[in-house]
């Protein structure tokens, strides 16, 4: 063998003559590729002999001319006044100042280099350590991405998050001392959401925008700054009787509260005498819209159950059967509130069948836009609405003098959460001049306040 098997230098054969002449060759090809830097890396003419400097390096472009005709691909080297060329080998690494870059030989051609020899990375630390997760990590007080310049870009720059299917997660995460406290983007759906935390671990939807309709919601309301108080906006509940109607009577009775005694008590149903189930629940108005709270008076302390049907005349049901539990035939029946839990006779009324069938969704409401009416027996009878039941926090609509039916619209704040869904509660009272005096009694919703 008688040049090295990489760089194919020329060895020191043994007796030969002027050994001096193979030494200082091999010391040109050192020279010219060891630390390899070329000027260029695609120039296809040779530079003028006058302005080339010595030792100056070049790799040679395809369909070359002049001097560097047929040897395309190869490193050029200006020594000693002339022109040599190396023949590049896989793997030859060049440094090409005119594009500030590295190039290697691939075996074929000159191609751009990149980190270890790849044009992909496994991943990347920048001023810190990245690992399986967060295969991208930089430690730095800002980062810039910006547009590219030179004839063919645009002056945009797009930052693209993609996510495999619907139901991944896509999105930015704001961190403080590494805990989550804001995210924006498309998780778990495609729609576009913001959500905050005070801890990294409870999270809230501020802000969701939906993709298919573009429509903007905001899950926890709006909230006016100075006063911390929210902002609502009415939304209009249409129908009638039957479907907003959350609390009708037309018995003539006496005003709330109102006892009956219970005949017989069987899973969820309670059974009175004929006809008591009317002062209690309107089934045709009520069933599917509302639920009213009644009270066992002779437990201790006192048993509440919520009615939401009244199959007959004489029975009601009860949402849950396990609240009737240790309730017998002879104990005393009560609509409305005792006095020791609301002392203005306030009935709880629950409107979470109306808000799931008119919204699809229950949510616990600021207020109310009512539509009340009263009629009383020849004589004023009143019906008043709270949201708690408290002393004068009553809105209340009276019939005429002659008793004759009176209507009004009421805008009522709802403040108390109903103990069985995810609504808040509306109190109703009753009020007459006299025995037997309420007739026909109604309570509509025109509109929800979220």
């Amino acid at each position: 063998m008688e040049t090295t098997p990489s760089l194919a230098l020329p060895y020191l054969m043994p007796s030969q003559a002027q050994k001096h002449v193979t030494h200082n060759e091999a010391l040109r090809m050192l020279d010219a590729l060891v630390q390899l830097r070329v000027v260029e890396a695609s120039r296809t003419a040779p530079p003028e002999a006058g302005s080339v400097d010595d030792g100056a390096r070049y790799i040679v472009g395809e369909d070359a001319t002049g001097a560097w005709a047929g040897h395309e691909k190869a490193v050029a080297a200006w020594q000693d006044g002339a022109w040599s060329f190396y023949t590049a080998r896989k793997g030859w690494l060049a440094w090409v100042e005119a594009q500030s870059t590295f190039v290697v030989y691939d075996g074929e051609a000159w191609i751009e280099a990149g980190i270890g020899g790849s044009d992909t990375l496994p991943m990347l630390g920048i001023n810190t350590a990245a690992d399986e997760t967060n295969r991208l990590a930089v430690r730095s007080a800002a980062s810039l991405l910006t547009h590219e310049e030179g004839g063919h870009a645009s002056g945009d720059h797009r930052l693209s998050v993609n996510k495999k299917a619907s139901e991944d997660t896509a999105s930015l995460v704001f961190q403080t001392g590494y805990s989550g406290r804001a995210e924006f983007g498309i998780a778990g759906s495609d729609d576009w959401q913001v959500k905050v935390s005070p801890d990294g671990a409870a999270w809230k939807s501020a802000l969701v925008a939906e993709a298919a309709t573009g429509r903007v919601g905001f899950p926890n309301g709006l909230k006016h700054v100075p006063s911390g108080a929210p902002l609502s906006g009415l939304i209009f509940t249409p129908g009638g009787d039957g479907e907003v109607s959350i609390y009708r009577n037309d018995a003539v009775r006496n005003e709330n509260s109102r006892t009956v005694t219970i005949v017989a008590i069987a899973d969820a149903t309670i059974t009175l005498d004929a006809g008591k189930a009317a002062l209690f629940f309107d089934d045709d108005r009520m069933n599917g819209v509302s639920r009213v709270r009644v009270w066992n008076m002779s437990r201790t302390p006192y048993a509440s159950a919520w009615i939401e049907a009244a199959p007959t005349d004489k029975t009601l049901r009860a949402t849950s059967a396990a609240d009737l539990s240790g309730w017998s035939a002879g104990d005393t029946l009560q609509i409305g509130d005792p006095k020791d839990i609301a002392p203005r006779r306030g009935i709880s009324v629950d409107i979470a069948p109306m808000m799931q069938r008119t919204f699809g969704a229950t949510f616990r409401q600021s207020g109310l836009l009512l539509k009340t009416g009263i009629a009383g027996v020849d004589t004023r009878a009143g019906i008043a609405v709270s949201p708690t039941a408290e002393s004068g926090s009553f809105l209340e609509t009276w019939s005429f003098d002659s008793g004759a039916l009176n209507t009004g619209t009421v805008l009522v704040p709802c403040t108390s959460p109903s103990p069985i869904s995810n609504t808040n509660l509306i109190f109703v009272r009753e009020d007459e001049s006299g025995p037997l005096t309420l007739s026909v009694t109604l309570i509509s919703v025109v509109a929800v306040i979220p």
